[in-house]
């Protein structure tokens, strides 16, 4: 991958399994900035007992892994938290706010942005169930999504270093 996009200033890479060798893509692209898109639990399970055949409780269990790594690096280094959510208006806003935070460059308006797609979200109302161990997590990427870092609001602080915007999302 670093290979493919070694001429590239800035590029990317979608991977939620990427927090769990986070290291080595920080000892490899020491200047990497990293950027957390986070779903709610029992919408993680569903999709993943659609999309994989994985039971409700195998993705739960997978979901609680994850975020519990997730928020760990966090508490580490401090990047970006978004929630993504049904209202693709609500995650594009976000999205935007991120991109200017981030200093990169908008080659589209923010609602003409295709990150969002939802025929990926597929999961609506299904918010029942949950533990109080899975609603604890929830609830802390909910919380550093709303502060991190600074609230994402504009000049809030100085831009994060621009020199190399190598990133990716978990």
């Amino acid at each position: 991958i670093i290979n493919r996009f070694s001429l590239d200033p800035i590029w990317g890479f979608k991977d939620p399994r990427s927090i769990i060798c986070l290291e080595g893509w920080l000892d490899a692209l020491p200047n990497m900035e990293c950027v957390a898109i986070f779903r709610h639990p029992q919408e993680v399970a569903q999709s993943l007992k659609i999309r994989d055949g994985i039971s409700l409780d195998e993705g739960i269990n997978l979901w609680k892994t994850y975020n519990r790594r997730l928020l760990d690096w966090h508490s580490q280094l401090n990047f970006p938290i978004i929630e993504f959510s049904h209202n693709s208006a609500g995650f594009n806003k976000e999205l935007g706010r991120l991109i200017k935070k981030l200093v990169l460059p908008l080659e589209h308006t923010i609602d003409k942005l295709s990150f969002y797609q939802h025929k990926h979200y597929h999961n609506r109302h299904i918010h029942h169930g949950s533990n109080s161990e899975e609603l604890e997590i929830y609830n802390q990427l909910v919380i550093r999504s709303n502060l991190c870092p600074s609230e994402l609001a504009p000049d809030a602080n100085p831009p994060m270093k621009s020199s190399c915007k190598n990133m990716t999302k978990f």
